[in-house]
């Protein structure tokens, strides 16, 4: 487990008419300094991927993200790049993955100890959070044959 990478179950509120689900309440993250005590969590997206679509690597050096998926599922892949040099990004980046029948396997190249990767599966019908701090590359790649 990465640390300051946090996961949260999502709960849902049902009746008749349908459902609700808060995925991110700001006031909350920032009472609680799971954006690490900063009041602007930058930005709120959404993304639709399609099946068969691997989006890897991005990072933010200043800015926390919120991952949530509504829609299919997907595994998204974390690598801490916290406290290593800028110009080593590039090797960083380039570590050498492939996804097989159990998931995401590293092929070579061990890069980083298993303590600066993490994978966490998402998707609509088990609705989590997951909060990337900044400096935390993170990929995903949709499972499956639905957008996600």
């Amino acid at each position: 487990m990465i640390p300051e990478v946090i996961v949260t179950p999502l709960v849902t509120h049902s009746d008749d008419r349908g459902w609700f689900r808060e995925i991110v309440r700001l006031s909350t993250l920032t009472e609680c300094k799971i954006l690490h005590g900063r009041s602007n969590p930058g930005q709120l997206s959404w993304t639709l991927t399609h099946p068969g679509v691997i989006k890897a690597f991005h990072l933010h050096e200043r800015q926390d993200d919120v991952f949530c998926c509504v829609a299919g599922a997907i595994q998204l892949a974390l690598v801490d790049l916290r406290g290593v040099r800028l110009e080593d990004y590039r090797d960083a980046l380039g570590l050498d993955f492939h996804y097989g029948e159990g998931g995401m396997v590293r092929r070579s190249r061990p890069t980083f100890p298993d303590e600066r990767i993490q994978t966490v599966f998402l998707s609509a019908d088990d609705p989590k959070a997951v909060v990337v701090p900044a400096g935390v590359a993170h990929g995903l790649r949709v499972l499956g044959n639905t957008p996600a």
